[in-house]
């Protein structure tokens, strides 16, 4: 049997296609009319007395700290525009539960 090559993870490479994985998702989601993303932050919810049936856990409490994080790591990628710059963090300094997570982790 013959014994398999090694090949070392490009993680750049790797970072670059999640972010535009990622990116497709959200352009994917933000278009539906049940704004099912959104209803998993507390910042974006009408009604919070309302409990709605999570499906999945979001990596940090608000969608704006969500949406900030995503355009970090995004930036410096080739062919994004170097007009854009990330927003300032929050100035509430209320901990988004993502500050352990590396930029893979989080996404």
């Amino acid at each position: 049997m013959p014994a398999e090559t090694a090949h070392p993870i490009d993680f750049q490479a790797e970072r670059i296609r999640t972010v535009k994985d990622v990116n497709i998702l959200l352009e994917f989601l933000g278009q539906r009319v049940d704004s099912r993303l959104q209803a998993h932050f507390e910042d974006t919810r009408g009604d919070l007395t309302v409990p709605i049936g999570k499906l999945a856990a979001p990596p940090c409490r608000t969608y704006r700290h969500f949406l900030n994080r995503l355009i970090a790591i995004g930036a410096p990628l080739p062919g994004t525009p170097a007009d854009v710059v990330p927003a300032s963090p929050s100035v509430d300094n209320v901990p988004e539960g993502d500050e352990t997570l590396s930029d893979m982790a989080f996404l």
